[in-house]
């Protein structure tokens, strides 16, 4: 029976603050989720470009003669005499000037390419000498159609294929080796058994014996290439060996994924934090409003472990429940509209790999948190007597507050702003937990808007799209998103609780005669006076965050922030606290009036 018993008033308790219990998962739903997409932008991209020079046979390092007749055959064969040398391409490539631009031309063994294989887009490999392939378009480069007729070395060569070369990863363009300020403006690609003897050896492509698992980012990877590249030029003067490193496709992404590894640092660390807060105001106010049933169960006998529970519980489920949605959207959906912004600059592949670490670390640490504080409180409100706990709570005795101490602004104040002023500064952690809250989510959206202005800017100044400026827009637009729901769930979740507690002085309110637009705004005057002072610091918290991330990921300046990003969080966070107002009037309508008439003395 008394199982029984305790598991009704277990039920009861969600079921009466379903609201609250919703809105906690939607809260913990919203910030593991952004933890999670954010998180995985780096590693993954990291990934995805290893796997695609793996699936595509790279070359671990790439020779270059530097002589005119290129190399000969018993130079070939003493490279690939050299230890841990597993498999030699030799071939024929060099950028050439026409007229005022540049081309690049391959001279490769295409119908027996195993090395850096060529992927072909439309087409089909040359099978004459007067065919050639070309490579997609990409910055700088022509337009080619199959077919087209192109005129080279006077000689009509016809357009059979258009290939990837994954040595050409950027769609951002290709320099030119004899002038890296410009990008090519073709590549060609001939099949050189229709031109033996006719071009000399100029490059080779090597593999090697490579014990370490292969991470093309990986320092053991780079030190074990780096160190045979030595070996191979110490040889013979006359070669140059190159590593991955050299690759201007490889140093690109690195350096995206580095800087994007800073912003999936900061900005989920900064957003994980103000969830937390709202959820931990949300489960130490809750705990308090419970004062009179705690009473009641520990004069019934419950222990201090079987009361405690209840709220354990709510919080485990809540957290649990919101973290593995959080998790599953995060690494799916949300993860993938960043990642292919940064698709449509790199021809690298989607591999269908979920990357949940990241988001499972944060969840855990979040719900830990929310956990402890929870037992903190519980087991702080189980150390009264029954009989404290049976009596209602009074309210705190009113104090002057600053206001009041300036008789030309409080003389001319009405009576109903002088009641907000004094409610307001009368509970010290409920103003310093919704102010930290409304302020913490006002920063991240000021600081999505900062990011994104920048990448306006910074796009408009080159006057080119690159891959970096196309990821940060989409990870900025996707913190403006997130920030404004989370804006709106943490008011709406600070006001809800807010009229909770208060359900007895309103209905007290509406006893003496007071309408409904009376006691609204008796109850919104103060949650968006509050939500306004944590606008009014979140706007420089915003602008001081976003300086910190620009700094550490090396891109842009606070600079090119203009008055927009200013006047569009403002107006954004003061329509979150003015929409919330309207969800939630219906509630303040709803009281009873009869409670006021309810004791507990």
């Amino acid at each position: 029976m008394v199982m029984k018993a305790y598991l009704k008033t277990l039920l009861r308790l969600f079921k009466s603050n379903r609201s609250r219990f919703i809105t906690t998962i939607i809260i913990v739903l919203i910030g593991v989720t952004f933890f999670t997409a954010i998180g995985t932008v780096s590693p993954r991209l990291r990934d995805s470009g290893n796997r695609y020079y793996v699936d595509n046979n790279i070359s671990d390092i790439i020779v270059k003669n530097k002589t005119l007749y290129g190399f000969l055959q018993e130079e070939i064969k003493e490279i690939n005499n050299i230890e841990y040398i597993k498999d030699v391409i030799s071939f024929t490539t060099f950028d050439q000037k026409v007229e005022d631009d540049y081309i690049r031309v391959y001279y490769l063994p295409l119908s027996d390419l195993k090395q850096n294989i060529l992927t072909l887009k439309e087409g089909y490999y040359p099978t004459k000498g007067d065919e050639i392939l070309v490579e997609r378009r990409i910055s700088g480069t022509k337009r080619h159609n199959i077919g087209d007729i192109i005129r080279y070395n006077n000689q009509d060569l016809k357009v059979v294929g258009i290939v990837i070369n994954p040595l050409i990863m950027s769609n951002d363009g290709e320099p030119s080796i004899l002038n890296t300020d410009k990008n090519l403006r073709d590549i060609y690609y001939f099949d050189n058994q229709y031109y033996k003897d006719l071009v000399p050896v100029t490059d080779l492509y090597l593999k090697t014996e490579n014990t370490i698992k292969v991470d093309i980012f990986s320092k053991d990877y780079r030190s074990f290439n780096d160190n045979l590249a030595k070996k191979i030029e110490d040889l013979s003067s006359e070669n140059i060996a190159l590593t991955l490193e050299d690759n201007v496709g490889v140093r690109y992404l690195e350096a995206n994924a580095d800087k994007l590894k800073v912003i999936s640092y900061l900005f989920p660390v900064f957003f994980i934090v103000v969830v937390v807060l709202v959820v931990l105001t949300t489960m130490t106010r809750f705990v308090d409003e419970e004062r009179s049933l705690i009473g009641c169960l520990k004069t019934l006998g419950y222990s201090n472990f079987a009361i405690s529970t209840r709220y354990i519980l709510f919080a485990i489920l809540g957290c649990l429940i919101g973290s593995v949605g959080g998790v599953l959207l995060g690494s799916t959906i949300t993860s993938d509209l960043i990642f292919n912004a940064f698709k449509v600059r790199f021809s690298i592949p989607t591999y269908n790999v979920l990357y949940m670490t990241f988001g499972i670390i944060g969840a855990i640490i979040l719900s830990f948190i929310v956990i402890s504080v929870t037992v903190f409180s519980s087991l702080k409100t189980l150390k009264e007597k029954p009989s404290s706990l049976l009596r209602y709570k009074a309210p705190r005795s009113g104090k002057k507050i600053l206001l009041e101490y300036i008789p030309l602004i409080w003389k001319r104040l009405k009576f109903k702003y002088k009641s907000t002023f004094r409610n307001i500064f009368r509970y010290k952690r409920h103003f310093f937990m919704t102010v930290t809250c409304v302020a913490g989510a006002t920063a991240l959206i000021f600081a999505g808007f900062g990011l994104y202005q920048n990448t306006v800017a910074l796009k408009g100044n080159n006057g080119s799209v690159s891959s970096m400026f196309e990821t940060l827009s989409m990870i900025s637009q996707v913190i403006i998103y997130f920030a404004i729901v989370l804006e709106v769930l943490v008011i709406f979740n600070l006001t809800n609780i807010n009229i909770s507690e208060r359900n007895r002085e309103i209905a007290t309110l509406k006893v003496l005669g007071y309408k409904n637009n009376e006691v609204s705004g008796y109850i919104f005057r103060e949650v968006f006076i509050l939500s306004l002072i944590g606008i009014l610091i979140g706007l420089p918290l915003g602008y001081y965050f976003v300086n910190v991330v620009l700094e550490y990921v090396e891109f842009g300046e606070v600079g090119n922030i203009t008055y927009i990003s200013w006047l569009s969080t403002f107006a954004i966070s003061v329509l979150a606290s003015l929409l919330v107002n309207l969800l939630l009037y219906r509630k303040i309508v709803k009281v009873d009036m009869n409670a006021s008439l309810k004791t507990i003395e």
